[in-house]
């Protein structure tokens, strides 16, 4: 047999070849179209029978199946809620598995690894398996279908510069474009504001400065009583 070029495909084939009886041979299958060739073309997956007749009206069966390859495209994207982000702040991911198909992608795992500087506050369906590194195990996604689901994460103090977080996704099914079966996003670190100082005065500062204020007045009004 030639098997289906895709799980939902019909394109499989099954080629009788018998031996021995007196030719010429006739032949019916039992595919929804009852072929009568020696090869059955168009065939999906599934197992088919084919009755061989000799000229002497001698019979013959014998079964074939047709079977394939799952094959499922997965592909990953992620989000950060902001691009700007400060210490003590958290900073959620969004995840989204989409599966262009052709087929039904089984166990379909996400791996997030968390980057430096940051602790994992909480997950949407998710385990955190090994620590820091959160585990989501999604089940199947159906063809053109997608998953969606959400990590928050902590930024600790002393963390600078940029965060960057890469997932993954892989699922029991073979993915023929495995080139973007993973993702990352990075983040800026935004400084947080330096504080702002304002001077201040003691007791014995603040008495000196009324009294010298208070001479500058008093002699600013001697001046403009002798004009």
């Amino acid at each position: 047999p030639t098997d289906a070029s895709q799980c939902s495909a019909s394109d499989g084939s099954i080629t009788a070849s018998p031996s021995g009886g007196t030719p010429d041979y006739f032949y019916l299958w039992d595919d929804p179209g009852a072929q009568t060739t020696a090869t059955a073309t168009g065939l999906a997956i599934g197992t088919y029978n084919v009755t061989v007749t000799d000229a002497n009206g001698c019979t013959a069966m014998n079964t074939a199946t047709v079977s394939c390859i799952p094959e499922a495209d997965l592909s990953i994207t992620k989000t950060g809620n902001t691009n700007l982000i400060t210490v003590g702040n958290p900073l959620i991911y969004t995840l989204e598995v989409n599966n262009a198909g052709p087929d039904t992608a089984t166990d379909v795992v996400v791996t997030d690894v968390l980057p430096a500087g940051v602790n994992l506050v909480s997950t949407s369906g998710c385990a955190e398996d090994p620590a820091g590194v959160p585990t989501c195990t999604l089940g199947d996604i159906a063809a053109n279908n997608s998953a969606m689901f959400t990590i928050e994460v902590m930024v600790n103090a002393g963390t600078i510069g940029t965060i960057t977080n890469s997932a993954s996704v892989t699922s029991a099914v073979f993915d023929p474009v495995d080139a973007n079966s993973a993702n990352e996003d990075t983040m800026v670190m935004s400084l947080p504001p330096a504080p702002v100082t304002i001077p201040t005065i003691s007791a014995w500062g603040l008495g000196l400065l009324i009294a010298l204020l208070g001479l500058i007045l008093f002699f600013t009004n001697r001046i403009h009583r002798r004009k």
